[in-house]
């Protein structure tokens, strides 16, 4: 067994690394409170009048987006008018698949928004679970 740790020892690194970044995301999972599954978003979308942000971009969004989203691409957080209005609201941050709304959760949370959540898994886990979607045409 020590000559094959010996001789192998980049895998051994390997699988201790790989071992150490899922044991670190499943805590941080666990003890996150502002990633939602789909379905927590929902009940918050409806019981706490929470609003969805859409961060992608206006061909993404036109293509399909939550009932009731507002679209703030990226690039526009947080300066963006639109969202002062909502600054004392639930904010559930999406994209497709959970990159850049965590990127604009972080600029957020900077400019002193406090009621921030994650759709984990962004708009792709939302269409999984077969939640609805508004799509919109390109001649409006």
């Amino acid at each position: 067994m020590d000559n094959f740790l010996a001789e192998n020892w980049h895998w051994a690194l390997l699988a201790l690394l790989s071992g150490g970044w899922w044991l670190i995301e499943t805590v941080r999972a666990a003890t996150d409170k502002s990633r939602l599954t789909p379905m927590q978003a929902t009940i918050l979308i409806n019981q706490q009048n929470a609003v969805p942000v859409d961060v992608r971009s206006d061909a993404e969004y036109r293509s399909g987006h939550i009932p009731g989203a507002l679209h703030v691409p990226l690039e526009r957080i947080p300066e963006d008018k639109a969202l002062a209005r909502h600054k004392h609201q639930p904010l559930i941050l999406y994209c497709e698949s959970g990159v850049r709304s965590a990127s604009a959760l972080a600029k957020l949370r900077k400019a002193g928004f406090v009621h921030l959540y994650q759709l984990v898994g962004g708009l792709a886990e939302w269409r999984k679970a077969s939640l609805p979607l508004v799509t919109e045409s390109k001649n409006r």
